[in-house]
């Protein structure tokens, strides 16, 4: 589903049974990277959302973003094609925008982003083969960013997240990160 109002992508988070997020198991991310916020649903979902939803709303995106990714990535993406004749801005500017301020965002280095983005967007009748190979690309990418920000956190999501706490539905909080390593687990 496709939604744009407010009023349509609340209901849509509310009513998980009719606007299922099961397809996250049909595209191979929870096989590569186990039950995450995004494929749970409910209290479980809230618990592990409620550290993430303030580093995306509208006053972090006018400051924190804005300030930290935005302008630095407009201005890239302009002064790559602001000496042509002509450019297409949909594919120079627009489309690569919010992929880029995202995946810097999460600290990705500006040379691992289209490489992350190409194998988290394989197409639906990709090889299994395929499926594990970009499962792997995406999981080791984003394993080499946690495991650095343990070393030495920096100013990006991911080492926001390793220091934030979750409150479990039991009342008992701990943090965000899991205790364990993931490439371990089956």
């Amino acid at each position: 589903y496709t939604v744009f109002s407010f009023n349509a992508v609340n209901r849509g988070f509310i009513e998980n049974e009719t606007f299922s997020s099961h397809a996250y198991y049909t595209t191979g991310m929870v096989a590569a990277f186990g039950d995450t916020v995004l494929s749970r649903v409910g209290e479980a979902h809230r618990c592990m959302r409620s550290p993430i939803q303030p580093l995306f709303m509208p006053d972090a995106a006018e400051s924190w973003w804005r300030q930290k990714i935005i302008d630095e990535t407009v201005d890239t993406l302009i002064s790559s094609i602001e000496t042509k004749k002509s450019a297409d801005l949909f594919v120079e500017l627009c489309a690569r925008m919010p992929v880029h301020v995202v995946s810097a965002g999460f600290g990705l280095a500006p040379d691992e982003i289209i490489p992350f983005r190409m194998a988290l967007t394989l197409p639906h009748n990709a090889s299994n083969e395929d499926r594990q190979k970009a499962g792997l690309h995406v999981r080791t990418t984003l394993l080499n960013v946690i495991q650095a920000r343990r070393r030495k956190p920096e100013d990006d999501i991911i080492s926001k997240l390793l220091a934030a706490e979750v409150t479990l539905q039991d009342g008992t909080a701990r943090q965000f990160q899991r205790d364990r390593d993931p490439r371990r687990e089956g």
